[in-house]
């Protein structure tokens, strides 16, 4: 799971070019942070795999 979620963000990821520690292209690294303390979650893929369930529903 972890290995298709790092290849989903890393073809998104190049066209937009950004720099930052989790380089997405919605969200500033602040923001990730910020949602991962939230969550109450540990990584950064967990929030990953939780926001695009969330977006299913």
């Amino acid at each position: 799971m972890r290995e298709l979620l790092r290849a989903i963000t890393s073809a998104i990821n190049k066209p937009f070019n950004r720099k930052g520690k989790y380089r997405n292209p919605e969200y500033d690294d602040s923001e990730i942070e910020g949602m991962m303390r939230y969550f109450k979650l540990s990584n950064y893929y967990d929030l990953l795999r939780l926001l695009k369930n969330m977006c299913r529903e």
